[in-house]
């Protein structure tokens, strides 16, 4: 089993989830030749509702350690970049 990929970032151990992700809807505009030929045939509706993951902003903390998206603590990462410099 792999071990988990552990960051320390001002004393703070981070641990990297990318599971904690949140759903994101976007309505989209249907292209005509999507609109009429497709199955079910609905020509008249003219958007669709795309669903995707996205990185959650919530950070978590449990026995001494926060969990977040890897995204995320890159991000922290790169605030306390800035900071030190």
């Amino acid at each position: 089993m792999p071990q988990p990929h552990i960051q320390i970032l001002n004393g703070n151990r981070f641990q990297a989830s990318d599971i904690l992700t949140e759903p994101n809807t976007e309505e989209v505009k249907r292209s005509l030749k999507e609109r009429l030929f497709t199955w079910p045939w609905r020509p008249l509706k003219k958007t669709k509702y795309v669903t995707t993951q996205v990185p959650s902003r919530q950070v978590i903390f449990t026995n001494g350690t926060y969990f977040a998206h890897s995204a995320i603590i890159e991000e922290i990462r790169q605030l306390t970049l800035k900071e030190t410099e």
